[in-house]
């Protein structure tokens, strides 16, 4: 079994079956020939050889130190370029306009000019009354433009739907006999039930 000194040496001593089983004979030999010759080959048999082997408590307690003395190792020289990098950096930081350029400038769009309306003036068309009155008499013109090509003008009438007149007759006519209200008749023909008070 494994045991460490009061001068921290780590060494083998005689085993003792009542304190922990033994190693297996197929693993002794290697291990006893690296601890031969001397603590860091042992450490670095129990934590790079013998990673999977079944060891008693003494042993697994001193493989743990190997397997980190050996990932210490093999880290080592990543971690000191690392270092030597963060160093440089530190050292000659990066400029600002390195790191992120400045974006290239946006295109404008030319501004095409225009001819003023007949609304054109230096205040609002709605404060002034008689920019006003011409808007009035603009809205008017288009709107009669629109009716004379045939354009309807606001909502649509519900009698105007297609087959909605038959189905009006058909309804008030359920709703004189008392089988069907005034509200179902007007969810059923899809208008207001104010519309079909009318």
């Amino acid at each position: 079994m494994l045991a460490l000194s009061p001068q921290g040496m780590i060494r083998q001593v005689e085993h003792d079956p009542e304190i922990e089983p033994d190693v297996a004979d197929d693993a002794r030999g290697r291990i006893d020939q690296a601890f031969a010759a001397g603590p860091g080959a042992g450490l670095l048999q129990l934590g790079a050889v013998e990673v999977t082997t079944p060891l008693p408590p003494s042993y697994g307690y001193f493989r743990e130190l190997g397997r980190l003395y050996v990932t210490r190792l093999r880290t080592g020289p990543a971690l000191q370029t690392l270092r030597e990098k963060a160093r440089a950096v530190a050292a000659h930081p990066p400029r600002w306009e390195d790191l992120y350029p400045p974006l290239a400038p946006r295109a404008v769009r030319p501004k095409v000019p225009r001819s003023p309306g007949p609304l054109a003036g230096d205040a609002i068309w709605y404060e002034d009354p008689l920019r006003k009155d011409k808007h009035r008499e603009l809205v008017r013109a288009g709107m009669e433009r629109a009716r004379q090509a045939g354009t309807h003008l606001g909502r649509p009438r519900v009698v105007d739907r297609d087959g909605f007149l038959g189905r009006f007759v058909t309804v008030m006519q359920r709703v004189s006999e008392g089988t069907l209200s005034r509200r179902q008749a007007a969810a059923e023909l899809e208008v207001g039930y104010a519309s079909l008070k009318r």
